[in-house]
């Protein structure tokens, strides 16, 4: 989503880009890569699903009964927390975020708060937390960022065998994929159906460029799966640059 005005309310310098917070008359936002719109809220509703990677994001929802536990990998503004805690107010999330000034952000000025009944924020590698002894998860939600660009261990095999490693028997991932390379895109589904034994299901996000990538750990799913990809005509996953769809050749 493209930012179109807004009064600036702070900007904090990167390595290589800048983190900046604006706002109009209902909605504010964070942007990480100049133009682009990472994180979007009503200032009135928090919770509602401004973007819509976010809804397509909650539909891992219909896949998992009464879930508990929830990892999600980034934090941007935290709108994902908000609609999570409105939705299923039942369920703890725990945030890991490796930028500080992105925690600082959130809490400043996108109604976080330092610690809450449902939601945890942790400032650190997800790599390094994905090693630790924990409880596994219900649900990760896998949707991070550095400076713009998905980071480079989303390439490694070992990544994504982690995060099945760390969900529960009948645990559910949900990527949000934002490629601007047709092969980056490939290389990241060819890598999570390795680790998922090929249990996952790709679904574009109207009108946006993102692909919600569901990786199911058990089998029980297979099923479902193929009825999905049926019926959304995604047996033969190609990606167009410049229409953002998904298709079948």
């Amino acid at each position: 989503m493209k930012i179109t005005s807004g009064k600036l309310l702070k900007r904090i310098e990167t390595e290589n880009s800048y983190i900046e917070v604006r706002e109009n008359k209902n909605y504010r936002w964070m942007s990480f890569d100049k133009e682009v719109i990472q994180t979007l809220v009503n200032k009135k509703l928090p919770h509602e699903s401004t973007l819509g990677h976010i809804k397509e994001l909650l539909n891992v929802f219909n896949f998992i009964k009464k879930p508990r536990e929830i990892l999600m990998m980034g934090l941007g503004g935290g709108a994902l927390i908000h609609s999570l805690k409105y939705h299923y107010p039942e369920v703890h999330t725990t945030a890991v975020e490796i930028s500080k000034d992105v925690i600082e952000l959130a809490k400043e000025f996108f109604y976080l708060s330092a610690s809450s009944n449902y939601y945890s924020l942790i400032c650190g590698d997800i790599q390094d937390y994905l090693i630790r002894p924990r409880k596994k998860s219900d649900i990760i939600f896998v949707d991070m960022y550095i400076d713009g660009e998905m980071p480079n261990f989303y390439y490694e095999p070992v990544f994504h065998r982690k995060v099945h490693k760390n969900l529960k028997m009948n645990g559910v991932a949900a990527y949000n994929l934002l490629c601007d390379k047709a092969n980056e895109f490939e290389a990241i589904v060819k890598l999570v159906r390795e680790a998922f034994e090929h249990q996952t299901l790709c679904v574009p996000v109207d009108k946006f460029h993102n692909v919600i990538l569901y990786a199911f750990k058990s089998a029980k799913y297979k099923d479902f799966i193929y009825e999905q990809e049926q019926q959304r005509s995604l047996k033969n996953l190609t990606y167009d640059i410049q229409l953002g769809l998904i298709g079948n050749l």
